[in-house]
């Protein structure tokens, strides 16, 4: 091949186009440069490797260890070994394509399928199973997306069945400016719009928070749990109305309707039923005082009730005491039973009054009794005087 290839070049050399040393050949120049084996001046197509597979292959005199070639319409860089593949500008590695086949932008070690770094961080810490990671050794990070203002941009999410069975969108046509959570089927599940409101079930929320229902039902729209406890409550709009439910029941323990505030008071739902004790007494124990919160605003006028202390001794039912989240116990009422205590007050007044109706009616009685007597003893009197005055002769 060598001799073949130097009979090429003998054809030109009349022609100074080619110029052969011991150890370089320079072709369109006079010398080629130091150290260079093949040294070629043109300001075009310098080198054409023709026919349907051409390739240029990299040789250590034993073993191939890389080529560059074409198949088809396809090229084919390869490296033969278990090194990296590297590409760089401004004499630095830019790009990396280790061995496992992991590509490094910014790092020569790859740690991910794609790996993006700007900087060194001590450690990347990726998850084992991501596929691509992002590191930047110092400020801020992101990831853009850009696209035309009146197009939406996001993040899907599928698998081998389907390309979107979810996402996080941006900028839909129905929510300019806004984001779309989506899941199962990629269906809107939340939404924040362009002022910051947030729809869960919601397209289009008109309140900070806007939840609604699925399917139009009467499912449950907020469960509160607090973290170490299984008690949990749960709201929502059942049946037209809003309803509180306790620890995972069927029946609200509280309702608010349009007409009023209801609790649970089904006979099924109470057990250990009890007569209560004689209130009469007891509610002239009570003291109404005035007074004002602490944390009130100072230009906030006094209000009126009871203090919590002073009903605990007289009608423990309704006081509750309980920790704050400091951990120090609080006394607080519960106002609505003690329309319950007035109301057997006003039947035990009801009795009494029942009972001096009785009395009354019975010292009428007697009373109407002793003024039939006193007549009666009127006109006997009288037919005494008559007598009296007119004896029979």
């Amino acid at each position: 091949i060598l001799t073949a290839f130097l009979a090429f070049l003998s054809i030109s050399i009349t022609y100074s186009q080619v110029s052969i040393n011991p150890t370089s050949i320079g072709i369109n120049t006079d010398e080629s440069a130091a150290g260079v084996s093949l040294h070629i001046k043109d300001n075009f197509e310098s080198i054409r490797l023709d026919g349907s597979s051409p390739f240029l292959s990299f040789y250590n005199g034993t073993d191939y260890r890389g080529y560059l070639y074409m198949s088809g319409d396809h090229m084919y860089l390869y490296n033969r070994k278990n090194g990296n593949l590297l590409f760089g500008t401004n004499n630095n590695t830019k790009l990396t394509i280790g061995a496992s086949g992991d590509v490094g932008i910014g790092t020569t070690v790859p740690e991910q399928r794609l790996h993006v770094a700007e900087g060194t961080l001590p450690s990347a810490n990726f998850h084992s199973n991501s596929i691509a990671g992002f590191e930047k050794g110092s400020g801020n990070g992101y990831l853009s997306i850009l696209t035309g203002s009146s197009t939406e941009r996001g993040l899907l999410f599928g698998d081998e069945n389907a390309t979107d069975r979810g996402g996080i969108i941006f900028n839909n046509g129905a929510n300019p400016n806004g984001f779309q959570f989506r899941t199962n089927g990629n269906n809107i599940r939340l939404t924040i719009d362009n002022v910051g409101d947030v729809g869960i079930g919601q397209n289009n929320p008109t309140r900070p928070l806007d939840i609604k229902s699925r399917n139009g039902g009467d499912e449950y729209g907020i469960r509160l749990e607090r973290s170490g406890s299984s008690i949990n409550w749960e709201l929502s709009v059942f049946e037209g109305n809003f309803n509180f439910f306790y620890n995972g029941g069927v029946t609200p323990v509280a309702t608010i309707a349009t007409n009023g505030t209801y609790t649970g008071s089904d006979r099924r739902l109470k057990e250990d039923i009890q007569p209560y004790k004689k209130v009469i007494d007891l509610i002239k124990k009570l003291e109404i005082k005035t007074y004002r919160y602490k944390n009130d605003d100072l230009d906030q006028k006094s209000t009126l009730g009871l203090i919590a202390q002073d009903i605990a001794p007289v009608f423990p039912e309704i006081v509750r005491v309980a920790p704050n989240r400091n951990g120090d116990s609080y006394y607080s009422i519960d106002y609505s039973k003690t329309g319950v205590i007035a109301l057997k007050g006003i039947q035990e007044l009801q009795m009494t009054i029942s009972v001096l109706q009785n009395e009354n009616s019975n010292l009428k009685e007697k009373v109407n009794d002793l003024e039939n007597e006193n007549q009666l003893l009127w006109k006997e009197l009288d037919k005494i005087k008559i007598q009296i005055n007119y004896p029979e002769k």
